[in-house]
């Protein structure tokens, strides 16, 4: 049987997905911050365990505590709903914290390290045609596009820098 290790279950689409892949008959370890009981049924294929994705010491104990898992679900989130210059740096600090290096922390390794075997050749490829692509975008395209966009008094929004983002910006 399968198990899954799904991150911020305690409400939302984590304890949802918690739900369903228990009764797809998988083992579920469901982790939250902060472990409360009554917010999932009980069963013997069901842990819950806390993990604070922000603390590298709990990735690391919980991943030694729960044991060998098949199937990582980041889900942890910090909602941030906000205009942008009017939200405090505390706050913008753990949205990034939680959000985008929690996520980075509990999948672990290099990205080389932590693509699955089956998906190597595509990551190679994907890699590959990335970093051997004749479009890029150059610091002075990128300065030059800043100085654009200062400039401009056509009430524009959006300013792409290079040739590369011209293309993506015409292909749409």
């Amino acid at each position: 049987m399968k198990t899954v290790l799904i991150t911020g279950t305690s409400s939302g689409y984590g304890r949802e997905t918690v739900l369903y892949f228990h009764s797809q008959g998988w083992n579920v370890i469901a982790t939250m911050r902060t472990p409360r009981t009554g917010v999932l049924p009980e069963s013997d294929r069901l842990r819950i365990v806390e993990l604070d994705v922000t603390r590298p010491e709990s990735i690391t104990g919980t991943f030694d505590a729960v044991g060998p898992v098949d199937v990582l679900v980041n889900n942890t989130g910090v909602p941030s709903i906000s205009v942008f210059e009017g939200t405090p740096m505390a706050r913008v600090r753990e949205v990034f914290e939680t959000n985008t290096f929690g996520v980075m922390a509990t999948n672990g390794g290099s990205p080389e390290e932590s693509v699955p075997a089956p998906y190597a050749p595509w990551v190679k490829k994907a890699m590959d045609d990335f970093t051997g692509q004749d479009l890029f975008t150059k610091e002075s395209d990128v300065a030059e596009t800043v100085w654009r966009a200062v400039h401009d008094t056509t009430g524009r929004l959006r300013f792409p820098a290079g040739p590369d983002a011209v293309w993506l910006a015409q292909a749409k």
